[in-house]
């Protein structure tokens, strides 16, 4: 995982302001006050908003690449209970448990 990255070029809504072309960097998973760009800046297209307040950093990494945990055919899961129960019992988990997490992020891309 990067330990700081950083977003450009979007409007950054707080509840003090609304500020346009704003940046918001993330280190090492905290969020940080805006500046000057991280070695690894993504540049939003323009439109793009950010409410800093409602940002919720996680994946679903390890049950969302191929093969696919769960029913086939057209099935869907009630809700994610049954979900995570057929993921967490998958001899597939296990083998996702030792990839690293750059890896994760490489597969799921």
């Amino acid at each position: 995982m990067l330990p700081t990255y950083s977003l450009s070029g979007m409007t950054v809504v707080t509840p003090d302001r609304i500020s346009d072309g704003q940046r918001l960097r993330i280190d090492t998973n905290r969020l940080g006050p805006s500046g000057k760009p991280a070695r690894y800046d993504l540049r939003l297209p323009a439109g793009a908003i950010c409410y800093p307040a409602l940002v919720n950093v996680h994946d679903h990494f390890r049950g969302n690449y191929l093969p696919r945990i769960g029913p086939r055919n057209g099935d869907y899961y009630v809700n994610w209970s049954y979900w995570e129960r057929d993921l967490r019992s998958s001899p597939v988990l296990d083998e996702r448990a030792r990839i690293t997490v750059d890896d994760m992020y490489q597969l799921s891309a």
